[in-house]
């Protein structure tokens, strides 16, 4: 992972979550990441922090979970044999985008559904496919954000 392409994906993912605006907050979902409640406590586990308030959520602490959200995913995607699937094209089933999965897509997926959603939508051939609140499946994301980095470029 390149910082180059570390950086596209980060501003890629944050534009998606929340317009790139560290303060916006919906409900459990917090800043610009949108990092729900669970999810920010295995970082605070990762990092050996406290949980922290709202308030203690900074700019600079959420790009701080955002690294360790990303390298553990990272992580999990070589412990668990998810690269298999990088260069698999994919289809969005809301979006329609079509891609080849690489990592970026991967972690992506994980982000709005979970490690554990993607490892299930892989096992299933994508049957298992959720959508979050808005409407944004699984397969969305994966799509999406593979396409964003391999093109260099946001969409």
């Amino acid at each position: 992972m390149t910082l180059s392409e570390l950086n596209i994906f980060r501003t890629a993912l944050g534009i998606s979550e929340s317009g790139g605006n560290y303060y916006n907050d919906l409900g459990q979902y917090w800043g610009k990441y949108q990092f729900g409640d669970a999810r920010r406590r295995d970082i605070e586990k990762i990092l050996n922090l406290h949980h922290l308030t709202r308030a203690e959520f900074t700019p600079a602490m959420q790009e701080q979970y955002f690294n360790a959200h990303i390298n553990d995913y990272e992580n999990r995607i070589y412990k668990d044999g998810l690269q298999r699937y990088f260069g698999t094209q994919i289809t969005g089933k809301r979006n329609k985008i079509t891609s080849l999965i690489n990592k970026f897509g991967i972690i992506a997926g994980a982000h709005l559904g979970g490690f554990n959603g993607v490892k299930k939508y892989f096992s299933t051939g994508g049957k298992y496919d959720p959508a979050d609140s808005l409407g944004t499946h699984i397969s969305d994301y994966i799509a999406k954000f593979s396409k964003v980095t391999a093109k260099k470029k946001l969409i």
